[in-house]
């Protein structure tokens, strides 16, 4: 189990428009999950560290990082467990995970155990084609800006918002 959170989260009109798609499947009975977490993707959990000391190394590591464009473009699931969006591949999502690994992987609970997959979680317990017919004309692709880091606890709650530079 984690004590925290860190995410990348997006420009309003993206997180609106990726939290309309989750609750669109939630009303065809999709299992959306129980916590209410805000359109993100995850950068790492940690768990064993305090969140002063957390947040000190959170504010070296976001130190410079920009906001950057992302194109959504389309579905995937990870063995039919998690159904979620893709975004084009984006160097930034993997330097700004270099980065938290060289400040906090000895809190990490994800450190070497799986490689870094960016991904924004939509639903539980469903595949692909399960879901996804007629809803991918819908909403994608979706241009996004990821604006923000932050900080949750596993309670949802937030503890400390970074924008980043633009």
């Amino acid at each position: 189990m984690y004590d925290y959170v860190t995410m990348l989260l997006f420009d309003e009109g993206s997180s609106l428009l990726i939290q309309t798609l989750k609750d669109k499947l939630k009303t065809q009975g999709v299992n959306i999950g129980r916590k209410a977490w805000p359109p993100h993707i995850t950068v790492d959990l940690f768990k064993n560290i305090p969140l002063a000391t957390l947040l000190d190394k959170t504010d070296i590591l976001i130190k410079d990082v920009p906001a950057f464009n992302v194109t959504i473009q389309g579905f995937g699931d990870f063995n039919k467990r998690v159904l979620f969006l893709k975004p084009q591949a984006n160097d930034n999502f993997q330097n700004i995970k270099a980065k938290s690994d060289a400040l906090l992987a000895a809190y990490s609970i994800e450190q070497n155990k799986r490689p870094y997959y960016p991904h924004v979680t939509l639903a539980y317990g469903q595949t692909v084609n399960s879901v996804t017919v007629n809803i991918e004309t819908d909403f994608l692709p979706i241009n996004a800006t990821i604006l923000f880091f932050a900080v949750y606890n596993r309670q949802l709650v937030l503890q400390k918002k970074y924008q980043l530079l633009i």
